[in-house]
């Protein structure tokens, strides 16, 4: 009998809908600096992905220099991913004078987790979250 109940429970897991997922990804994801990213001179970087499939992206380096990219692109891709035509990287080496970064189109894995995240790479601890 209670095998019968934990498959009844498995099987009758939720499976999110696109519209569901979309709407999990709209709003602010600020990025986790871990050890991975630690030395490429970037004190916070925020994505805001708004519901019109627009995407802002605030980004501020570790001497103070800002970047503002306003109105970019976004889309979810099912089941997993979150495609951006524009997000600019700066996980390269920082000049001493200036904030360079690589602007670039990409898809990048969405974990619906608790809470959920947007990783960068899934072997490196840099990631996108969403304020608490």
């Amino acid at each position: 009998m209670l095998i019968i109940a934990l498959l009844a429970v498995v099987s009758c897991k939720h499976k999110r809908t696109d519209s569901e997922a979309r709407s999990l990804l709209v709003g602010e994801w600020n990025l986790h600096i871990g050890s991975d990213c630690a030395m490429y001179g970037v004190a916070s970087d925020k994505l805001i992905l708004h519901s019109d499939g627009t995407l802002e992206q605030h980004t501020v380096s570790k001497r103070g220099f800002h970047y503002d990219a306003p109105a970019e692109k976004w889309d979810f891709l099912p089941e997993h991913s979150v495609s951006f035509d524009s997000r600019k990287n700066f996980f390269n080496s920082q000049p001493a004078n200036e904030f360079v970064g690589a602007k670039i189109g990409e898809v990048l894995l969405v974990e619906f987790t608790t809470p959920p995240v947007i990783l960068l790479n899934p072997n490196e601890d840099c990631f996108y979250t969403k304020p608490k």
